[in-house]
């Protein structure tokens, strides 16, 4: 379970510091607890009622969505999210007019089961035709020198750009987006069986339909400072919490927690990649073939390892190094890192990055690159810089 009691410190101070009135009916210190630890706050946010995804008899996630996003000036209408158009809100359904967009999208965790799936923090009224264009893009800025950058990226969403794996909203609504991404983060984090642990990353190699990752995580932090909070993302929040779920989204009654939450020194890390997993198993078969430690050894090394690899943002692969020096002799460069007290580390589905603990000189530590192309299986020690083969 997530928890971080420093994170916790911090928030606390910012939950007397930073308290805000909203004219939308619930006053915030009624509804956050004083112990503001992410589990707490998860804790406070979950438990939510769920709206049937679609129903022809009950109050569905489109019927709510005809509410929550209806259009200012005219009440049977909704605002779609990309396009910035006022669409009837009768022409739900219809490939002319306009669906439900998952701002995190059911590929990446949600797997159609609820709650996750009906998730109203997450649905926004949308084109018919833009949401399919969008598909499952994760969020970031465009790159226009990729070769499928489109501006605009639909002839509907004008304001809208997207290239090749990404997707950039309209500037007025990518704080909204932002700010659903984080909600989404922080309220499923695999407490129960029917709900996956779900990850905000900058690892963009991360995102896949297999896997419970979304992002990219710094460009969603820039956009939230970028576009802040408005009166329809509010009066939106209060209708989701009064009339229909029971729970808020805290970062848009408490944007400066985003910037808390999110510090690089406080961000929760992800699960190692299954290689690393794996490749911690394949050593402890046989530690001493490769004479590198004791099976003791192996588990305070591996122990030590990955409990910085959880609590240390640089310690899995987040500080990049510049490749030009030390790595040009060695038989990958993509996907090579640095950090300073554990040196060397080497993420890719090719490879399995190792930790040891020297034989010689146990309060040493480092990595290990091993490659399974390669016969017998060498391995690479980042902290003496040479190669070492197995003993036969």
């Amino acid at each position: 379970m997530r928890n971080n009691q420093k994170l916790k410190l911090l928030l606390v101070v910012l939950f007397h510091k930073f308290f805000v009135s909203f004219g939308w009916g619930v006053n915030p210190t009624d509804y956050y607890d004083s112990n503001l630890s992410r589990e707490n706050l998860q804790r406070v946010i979950s438990n939510h009622t769920a709206l049937p995804y679609a129903s022809s008899s009950k109050t569905d996630t489109s019927d709510a969505l005809v509410e929550l996003d209806a259009d200012p000036q005219a009440s049977d209408h909704v605002i779609l999210i990309y396009s910035r158009r006022s669409e009837p809100a009768a022409n739900f359904g219809i490939t002319s007019g306009w669906n439900r967009e998952h701002l995190w999208p059911n590929s990446y965790g949600l797997d159609k089961v609820n709650p996750a799936y009906s998730d109203l923090h997450n649905l926004r009224a949308a084109d018919w035709s833009v949401n399919s264009s969008r598909s499952n893009l994760f969020y970031d800025t465009s790159d226009e020198t990729d070769d499928k950058y489109k501006n605009p990226a639909h002839s509907e969403a004008p304001n809208a750009t997207r290239d090749s794996n990404s997707w950039q909203p309209p500037p007025e609504v990518r704080g909204d987006v932002a700010r659903a991404a984080f909600y989404m983060d922080l309220r499923y984090a695999g407490t129960k069986s029917n709900e996956n642990d779900l990850w905000l990353t900058n690892e963009t190699s991360r995102i896949d339909s297999d896997d419970n990752f979304f992002g990219k995580l710094d460009t969603l932090l820039q956009w939230h400072t970028e576009d802040p909070v408005d009166d329809f993302e509010r009066r939106r929040n209060e209708l989701i919490y009064s009339k229909y779920q029971g729970n808020r989204n805290p970062f848009i009654d408490h944007p400066e927690w985003a910037e808390i939450i999110y510090a690089p020194e406080n961000r929760e890390q992800p699960p190692p990649h299954e290689e690393f997993s794996k490749g911690i198993d394949e050593v402890k078969k046989n530690p001493s073939l490769y004479g590198l430690f004791s099976s003791e050894d192996l588990k305070a090394a591996e122990k030590t390892a990955l409990a910085l690899i959880l609590s240390n943002p640089n310690a899995y692969g987040l500080t990049k190094l510049d490749i030009d020096k030390k790595t040009s002799r060695l038989p990958h460069t993509n996907g090579w890192y640095y950090q300073p007290d554990w040196g060397w580390l080497w993420t890719s589905p090719e490879t399995f990055p190792y930790v040891y603990r020297s034989a010689s000189e146990p309060e040493k530590a480092g990595w290990l690159y091993f490659s399974e192309k390669s016969s017998p299986p060498h391995f690479y020690d980042y902290a003496s810089e040479t190669w070492i083969s197995p003993k036969t």
